[in-house]
């Protein structure tokens, strides 16, 4: 037997069992079911008010990760990428694309550990609306330190790439004024 919840004139709720064979014909639908009465009554089935705490809030969620990720990704840049990402005096054109690599990859990275917080934040944290949990707030640290490696791996392996593609670039070059010359001799 479905329950109903309704309001009564004097504002007191009122939840009773609705049998569905004695009902009104009013409240049942024509397969027997009983339906919302709109004539004063409410349904609140399934309706659970519950209060969020300080850290369920979404203020306090991006606050907190926010500050974690810039903690992380400060320390990256103070830190770490100086240790991998170092600079030498240029003395080709070679070692001048790699020094530029080299100088902004730091930078880069900084900005990659922000940015893949909140990509996080926004896609993946709080998709039940009933509040962040501490699996958010635990997972946080691991994207920012996730998205800071990511974004390092990707500088060094554009930085590997482009010295690559330049080296390709000469030998091609090369090959092509040598294919030239013993073309031209023909």
């Amino acid at each position: 037997m479905p329950n109903r919840t309704r309001i009564a004139q004097d504002g007191t709720i009122i939840r009773e069992t609705v049998d569905t064979d004695s009902a009104e014909p009013s409240l049942l639908h024509t397969n027997g079911e009983p339906q919302n009465d709109y004539r004063g009554s409410i349904d609140m089935s399934g309706t659970i008010a519950t209060s969020q705490k300080w850290w369920q809030k979404p203020g306090s969620h991006w606050t907190v990760t926010m500050l974690v990720s810039i903690i992380i990704s400060l320390f990256t840049f103070v830190f770490i990428a100086p240790l991998v990402f170092t600079t030498t005096g240029s003395s080709s054109f070679t070692e001048s694309i790699i020094n530029f690599f080299m100088m902004i990859s730091p930078y880069v990275i900084l900005v990659g550990g922000i940015i893949g917080q909140i990509l996080y934040n926004v896609n993946v944290a709080n998709k039940n609306n009933r509040g962040y949990k501490i699996k958010d707030y635990m997972l946080s640290p691991l994207i920012s330190l996730g998205s800071v490696t990511v974004t390092g791996l990707a500088m060094t392996l554009l930085t590997l790439a482009t010295v690559l593609l330049i080296s390709l670039m000469v030998v091609a070059l090369v090959l092509a004024v040598l294919m030239g010359i013993f073309s031209a001799n023909r």
